[in-house]
């Protein structure tokens, strides 16, 4: 079997808002499809190739590549990835005087 790598450079934090999906991306050097998966889907959550998050905090985001007849299996790449609290703001118009 032909040993394989994964590229996988590590996500930028994001502020928390409802009903946030950051693109996952990385390659295997074989070319075969690589997967993902979060420490903690409390927080953000894996569908496809999209992290699904779901309140703030910080996980684990793991991109791995089982190999297959022809390719072993790559070694799996971590990145930590922070999801940090919204600050929450109050706009008001213009005041009555």
């Amino acid at each position: 079997m032909s040993p394989q790598a994964i590229q996988f450079d590590a996500p930028a934090p994001a502020v928390f808002a409802p009903g946030l999906v950051l693109p996952l991306v990385a390659t295997a050097s074989s070319g075969l499809p690589v997967s993902f998966t979060s420490s903690d889907p409390a927080i953000a959550s894996v569908s496809g190739s999209d992290l699904v998050v779901h309140a703030a905090g910080t996980v684990t985001i793991t991109a791995e590549q089982s190999g297959d007849a022809e390719w072993g299996a790559a070694p799996s790449v971590a990145h930590p990835l922070t999801i940090l609290k919204a600050v929450p703001s109050v706009s008001f118009g213009p005041l009555a005087t």
